[in-house]
């Protein structure tokens, strides 16, 4: 059974204007853009982005692997927004002991090795850009799913089939390939 959508994806000024935001923060708040990047960009959920570690992150290969996911790989403005934030986050208190990548600066959690919270996350980034998280991922995930075909989301971004089909027809697009499977079979049978 098919769902209306509960959150809309951004319309492309929308999407225009976040990227420009993103392009033009990198270094006056790397923290926000970087997890507005992760949402917009990558469609990572919260969960996500407050369980990467410092060791997830592979700045040689330009990618952050993640346990129940494909790896992320990052752009080089990417690779900018984690370098300023990990300059940003050496500046707090007990950072080095702390194996997540981003932390946060409350008091309350200077001695506690533990992830940052989703409320944190969606404060950051509603603020930041004005869309909550969720609403940026939804976007990500509708645009490749439009442009590549929702199984791509399967593939690619680690979601699962139910998941995927929220965002285009996947039996469609599995019809389309099945078709072209076998009209390049038929052809090359002909030659």
């Amino acid at each position: 059974r098919e769902l209306p959508p509960t959150i809309e994806p951004l319309t492309f000024d929308e999407q225009v204007s976040v990227a420009k935001l993103i392009k033009s923060r990198l270094y006056e708040q790397p923290l926000e853009c970087l997890l507005t990047a992760l949402c917009f960009y990558h469609g990572l959920s919260s969960s996500h982005i407050r369980n990467i570690k410092i060791s997830d992150v592979k700045v040689d290969m330009k990618a952050i692997f993640l346990n129940d996911r494909p790896p992320v790989y990052l752009s080089d403005d990417e690779l900018v927004l984690i370098n300023e934030y990990v300059k940003q986050r050496s500046n707090i208190r007990n950072a080095k002991n702390k194996i997540y990548l981003i932390l946060s600066s409350s008091s309350s959690e200077v001695y506690q090795d533990r992830p940052i919270n989703n409320p944190f996350i969606a404060r950051k980034v509603k603020a930041f850009c004005g869309f909550t998280p969720k609403s940026l991922r939804i976007t990500c995930f509708n645009m490749i799913a439009s442009n590549f075909g929702p199984q791509i989301l399967v593939e690619g971004f680690g979601l699962s089939l139910t998941q995927a089909s929220r965002y285009g027809k996947l039996e469609d697009y599995l019809i389309e390939e099945q078709i072209k499977t076998e009209r390049d079979k038929f052809l090359l049978g002909k030659n």
